[in-house]
């Protein structure tokens, strides 16, 4: 634009110096005039709306906000309008299994059994009077002892084999892509899980949530699980976390 005022000023002075000349030297005649060029008007560009950056405003993260490992994205697992509810509060006490070889911590008023027909594990579950949506919780370790050093991909092998084990039960049930966990400070691998679970008669199906964690420790396997009412997950997850961080070998 400066270059074509530039040039428009240039003309506007040839022609005035034009019209110079003719007044000098034009006795009786008349000045011609000579046509002005108006320069182009300089367009006003249009403006456009102003559109504001959406304000965020910062929410802390409560029980509704499932945070499953360091580095996980945060899942919301409840409506965010719904009425927010106390946390959970459990009492831990130690608890040495000589037959298992270990000791972990345990909610003082869980109830330990063993499974029929298997004396490498136990099961652990809430009394009738704390239990959620008519639903007890449980834990469960199994401890298996093989003839040579185990890994990671045993620990994969046997987390399958519990999958499949589990889905001849409840086939419904769904199950994420595995990841990497530490216990008893080795590296193990683990899923989380969803089961439609079959209630009383005339009663809908509970949704209900858990995770299975293996660890190859020389040649054994430790496994821990946990099945929850899925609106309780971030609290019984805080019962697994207790586990696996407090679980020694004798």
């Amino acid at each position: 634009m400066k270059k074509m005022l530039k040039v428009i000023a240039i003309l506007l002075a040839v022609l005035l110096t034009a019209s110079g000349c003719a007044l000098l030297g034009g006795g009786d005649a008349s000045p011609t005039e000579a046509p002005t060029e108006e320069p182009t008007p300089t367009p006003t560009p249009t403006a456009k709306p102003y559109t504001p950056e959406p304000t965020v405003t910062p929410r802390t993260l409560a029980a509704d906000v499932e945070m499953p490992e360091d580095g996980a994205t945060p899942m919301l697992i409840h409506p965010i309008d719904e009425p927010t509810r106390p946390p959970l509060v459990f009492n831990f006490v130690e608890y040495t299994s000589q037959q298992l070889g270990i000791k972990f911590n345990i909610p003082a008023s869980w109830v330990a059994s063993q499974i029929e027909g298997n004396s490498n594990a136990l099961v652990f579950t809430e009394p009738d009077n704390e239990a959620h949506d008519g639903f007890a919780s449980s834990v469960t370790l199994v401890v298996n002892t093989y003839s040579s050093a185990q890994n990671e991909d045993d620990a994969k092998a046997e987390l399958d084999s519990v999958i499949a084990q589990i889905k001849e039960s409840y086939p419904q049930m769904t199950v994420s892509d595995k990841a990497s966990n530490r216990m008893l400070g080795e590296n193990g691998v683990y899923v989380t899980y969803r089961i439609k679970m079959p209630m009383g008669e005339g009663e809908q199906e509970l949704m209900t949530r858990g995770r299975i964690l293996i660890v190859p420790v020389n040649k054994k396997l430790y496994q821990v699980r946990y099945i929850c009412p899925a609106e309780y997950n971030s609290d019984y997850e805080k019962v697994f976390k207790e586990i696996r961080s407090t679980i020694e070998e004798l």
